[in-house]
């Protein structure tokens, strides 16, 4: 694919597409997997306070629906094609190609997310990246799945990798369906931040033990 073809891709996916039904759809779909994980990440292993956790999730949320979701949706797509690859597809690389794809993604994009939401702590902030790239290989494989699953509840694409149950499902119930992911994700966030308060001990500690004199 050339690059002029990419270009016109592109402006033909967020001028015509702007709001539509997939671009909403890509947008639900990365948040869904995506909050709940990071937010974990954030005050369990990175000890983040609530105020920049919650600042940076709020943050993710508004820029993901203003277009950086469907974006990185959008480049999984490309990925996906100009590698060749297919759902059943056994190679390594390309059977891993989405917690590769997602974690590069984190690794570029995560240090200047969280210097523009307030962290100055360049330890929380490498810590914050790596744990974030390490966030993205594990729940990247998900990501993926949910990207097609949604766009198959939103009638925009069958997805192959759908479980049966759900392939099945009427457009009433995959909208049921939809809208339960949604609300699982919500759920699933506000208990991470009602269990790792700011007083709860993260796994990884920035203080540095008293000398003892």
């Amino acid at each position: 694919m050339s690059l002029e073809s990419v270009i016109k891709t592109v402006k033909e996916y967020f001028v015509h597409e702007y709001f539509s039904r997939r671009y909403i759809s890509d947008c639900t779909a990365v948040a869904v997997v995506s909050t709940p994980a990071y937010a974990l990440m954030e005050k369990a292993v990175a000890g983040m306070s609530d105020k920049v956790s919650l600042d940076s999730r709020l943050w993710a949320a508004g820029l993901g629906y203003v277009g950086l979701n469907s974006l990185i949706s959008l480049g999984r797509d490309y990925s996906r094609r100009m590698f060749g690859i297919t759902h059943d597809d056994q190679k390594f690389f390309r059977k891993n190609h989405d917690p590769i794809y997602f974690g590069a993604a984190v690794v570029a994009s995560n240090p200047l997310f969280y210097l523009a939401m307030g962290a100055r702590d360049l330890k929380e902030i490498v810590v914050g990246t790596l744990a974030g790239a390490a966030v993205a290989l594990a729940v990247g494989k998900p990501t993926g799945y949910v990207i097609d699953w949604f766009r198959d509840f939103f009638g925009i694409k069958k997805a192959e990798r759908l479980p049966r149950f759900m392939k099945n499902a009427g457009p009433q119930k995959k909208k049921l369906l939809a809208a339960g992911l949604i609300a699982a994700s919500a759920a699933l966030t506000g208990a991470i931040y009602t269990v790792f308060t700011d007083n709860q001990e993260a796994i990884v500690s920035y203080e540095t033990p008293s000398r003892k004199e």
